[in-house]
């Protein structure tokens, strides 16, 4: 199957999953506890939600696994997802879930976003076609003003959480008021050619921002914005023609950055003219 090899011995009454050490599982997304860097959560495609302790890995939550994260004062409280925004929560560390779409309208990316409020605990923000936020972890949605076009990130800022950015393939999105109003950040990316894949922000900074581009457009794979996306600057030196996928910033760092590729991950600091 697409999750790997399995045998049996008799006759079909039972399987043995033998992928041994195989590499094959293709994880969308995962999330950290705060307090115990061995126990992740992973969203992988076709192959459920699946959970490690440090010693071993469980699949908590079946289908295609999508955005999931650890509430970061709870360990026990797990966030998981199937496609298209089916948003579940556990909150006796993935042993049952519950779903959480409760006043979400509109349609929602095949990975669609969810994540934690930096500060508050209970809040949480998903996207669909616009961010909706919850007060309650989860049990009820109330959209937050209006974007209209189909999200697949959300970064919330850690200093400030009325500072939240939200971006599609095609857009990028910035509200310094809750969600209250939107501007749209995006001009000067080259979204007419190219698909945008991620968000990165400085913890103390939330006016640096940087995205990551897919496709195979020689030179156009990272951006940065030291204004709120009022203007852009090529942030692509160094990195080969391929999509970037990912971009990671290291908190309380010289803008230290980690961007993941289709054959690799690069590395980059303010000190540094390329990747």
């Amino acid at each position: 199957t697409d999750g790997g090899i399995a045998r049996t011995t008799n006759n079909g009454t039972s399987w043995t999953t033998i992928n041994g050490n195989m590499n094959i599982a293709q994880i969308y997304k995962m999330g950290q506890s705060t307090n115990n860097p061995a126990r992740i959560v992973t969203g992988h495609q076709d192959n459920g939600t699946n959970l490690s302790n440090g010693a071993s890995w469980s699949e908590i939550y079946g289908g295609d696994g999508m955005d999931c994260f650890i509430d970061w004062n709870n360990n026990n409280l797990i966030i998981a997802s199937y496609v298209n925004g089916d948003f579940q929560r556990s909150t006796n560390g993935g042993a049952s879930f519950v779903g959480i779409t409760n006043g979400l309208t509109g349609n929602a990316a095949w990975v669609a976003p969810i994540v934690q409020d930096p500060q508050t605990q209970n809040t949480f923000y998903c996207g669909y076609q616009h961010v909706f936020k919850s007060t309650n972890q989860g049990t009820i949605w109330t959209q937050l003003g209006s974007i209209g076009a189909t999200l697949d990130e959300i970064k919330v800022s850690s200093l400030n959480p009325n500072i939240i950015y939200a971006t599609s393939p095609g857009g990028v999105w910035r509200t310094s008021n809750g969600g209250t109003t939107w501007s749209l950040i995006s001009s000067g990316l080259p979204t007419a050619s190219n698909q945008i894949t991620d968000l990165a922000m400085d913890n103390l900074n939330p006016n640096q921002i940087y995205v990551t581009v897919s496709g195979y457009t020689s030179g156009t794979k990272v951006f940065a914005s030291n204004n709120a996306g009022a203007t852009w600057t090529n942030y692509s030196a160094g990195l080969p023609n391929i999509p970037a996928n990912c971009i990671i910033y290291t908190n309380n760092s010289p803008q230290a950055l980690y961007v993941g590729t289709d054959v690799g991950v690069y590395y980059r600091e303010a000190s540094m003219s390329s990747w």
